[in-house]
């Protein structure tokens, strides 16, 4: 963190049924994939403009969210 155009989730289990958004800072979502299963997962944001966007992780029993900033 920051990035310039590639964002890598890793997890130490494999996820499930997992659906996730990218936010930017105005509350609206620029990308989102849905129903994704692994522990490895990557995201394109090089045509995002720069600034601070959040990552939703929404999985069957959970949401969280996690911060990055886009250079």
């Amino acid at each position: 963190n920051p990035t310039n155009g590639l964002v890598n989730l890793v997890s130490e289990k494999s996820l499930n049924s997992t659906c996730f958004k990218i936010i930017n800072i105005a509350g609206q979502v620029v990308y989102e994939k849905k129903e994704r299963t692994g522990s490895n997962f990557f995201f394109d944001v090089s045509e995002q403009a720069s600034g601070i966007y959040f990552i939703e992780i929404k999985t069957p029993g959970s949401v969280s969210r996690t911060r990055f900033v886009k250079n």
